[in-house]
């Protein structure tokens, strides 16, 4: 209940924070009680000295809850899901429930049927945000990625989104048990030493595990990273589909959690391609990044690939995004703050501007070109190489195959698996 092992993410740093922590906290029941909840609570509170009614117990447990929460829980803990405030739900409905007794010894005796309303009026008015006969989502995430592995494979996985449904799916419906299911963080499980060969024992993670051993490389293969020698050939991407079972249908209920695996499928395929074909890379960060559009994380991860990929200017848009969504640390063991690297990009894009600016003032043939112009960004490109910048030349690059391959035929390519594979041999040679 303490969550000390989680301290290092928690959104508490001073007394002032206990103001939105507080009010969130209260605006909550309204969310996971609807209106009769709270309504019938206050009713209860009110009258619970006439009533004699024993509400000590349960507002103490509230009280409690709050505390523990406020001065440990991560900011996704506290403001984004509020499942560690089940105890104080569970209380609270205990209450209303009282106050629901207080309500019928004050209805005439004919009338206390009319108590049924409530559920009544909850049950059609929240039946389509609730619905979920049609939730395929994490289920056909977990379907594809599972079906991505050859056989007498290796996946450590982590975070809850991804894990669980990997559980479920291996442990209880039996689906790929030829599979060793690693279930980091699960009863303090962390990866055992592992001897392998990675062209014959199958190595992936869910997550990139920041491995830095030269030997070693790794590459993501669809919606895993593969563990990889450097000295062997490059891997084929493991893409069958391009799109989860119920992402774009409306009637599909799409909580945050679920925008973020979506968001995350999009960005795995982004980084499939970032170095193969930049066109359909592009199109699926593009997905993610509006899809997932409050997730701190996703726009801090987005950042760096822009920055690698020599797009300054989208780096710095990403991580700028990132710091408003959250100013606070991300819920990281190392706390990296999005707000140092906004900085960076800042310093990086200005030092860029100008030398561009420079190129333009004594390059005939670039001042001459038209930045929407294919032609204009291969020349900007093999400018920025001769002054040493290889990063910016690669993002100019990257741009002229952009403007190239048009949105269209984009997001054609994406949503027909031959297409992208016969885009794949018209990759930039940097």
């Amino acid at each position: 209940m303490a969550g000390r092992d989680f301290w290092d993410r928690r959104f508490f740093e001073g007394p002032a924070d206990l103001l939105p922590i507080a009010a969130d906290y209260l605006h909550s029941f309204l969310v996971e009680l609807a209106w009769a909840g709270p309504v019938l609570a206050v009713l209860a509170i009110a009258a619970r000295r006439r009533h004699h009614l024993p509400l000590s117990l349960p507002l103490l447990i509230l009280a409690a809850n709050f505390v523990t929460m406020a001065l440990h829980g991560s900011r996704t803990d506290i403001f984004l899901w509020h499942r560690y405030y089940i105890p104080s739900y569970t209380m609270l409905a205990l209450i209303a429930a009282a106050g629901a007794h207080v309500l019928l010894c004050r209805l005439p005796r004919q009338a206390g049927w009319a108590l049924f309303l409530i559920p009544g009026v909850l049950a059609i008015g929240g039946w389509r945000d609730f619905d979920r006969s049609r939730y395929r989502i994490a289920e056909d995430f977990s379907d594809q990625l599972m079906s991505s592995l050859p056989p007498g494979s290796t996946l450590a996985a982590n975070d809850d989104n991804i894990l669980f449904v990997l559980i479920y799916l291996q442990l209880v419906e039996g689906r790929r048990p030829d599979v060793d299911l690693v279930l980091q963080g699960v009863g303090d499980a962390e990866l055992p030493a592992l001897r392998f060969k990675p062209e014959e024992d199958p190595l992936f993670f869910t997550h990139h595990p920041n491995w830095n051993f030269p030997p070693l490389t790794v590459v993501p293969t669809g919606l895993v990273f593969r563990i990889w020698r450097q000295d062997l050939p490059a891997l084929s991407p493991s893409v069958t589909q391009w799109s989860l079972d119920g992402e774009s249908d409306p009637r599909v209920p799409k909580d945050y959690l679920t925008c973020n695996l979506i968001g995350h499928y999009h960005y795995m395929l982004g980084l499939t391609f970032e170095r193969k074909d930049w066109a359909i890379a592009e199109y699926q960060l593009r997905l993610a990044r509006h899809i997932a559009r409050s997730n701190d994380v996703l726009f801090y991860n987005l950042g760096l690939v822009y920055r690698r990929s020599g797009l300054y200017a989208r780096s710095l848009a990403a991580f700028q995004r990132a710091d408003e969504i959250n100013p606070r640390h991300l819920a990281s063991g190392t706390r990296p703050r999005a707000s140092d690297r906004v900085k960076e990009a800042e310093a990086s894009l200005a030092q860029i501007e100008r030398l561009r600016a420079d190129l333009r003032a004594t390059d005939a043939r670039l001042a001459a070109l038209d930045a929407d112009e294919p032609e204009y960004h291969l020349r900007m490109a093999e400018l920025l190489l001769t002054r040493g910048e290889t990063d910016a030349a690669d993002g100019h690059l990257r741009c002229a195959v952009e403007i190239d391959a048009g949105v269209s035929e984009v997001q054609q390519g994406c949503r027909d698996l031959q297409a992208c594979q016969e885009r794949q041999s018209l990759q930039v040679d940097r």
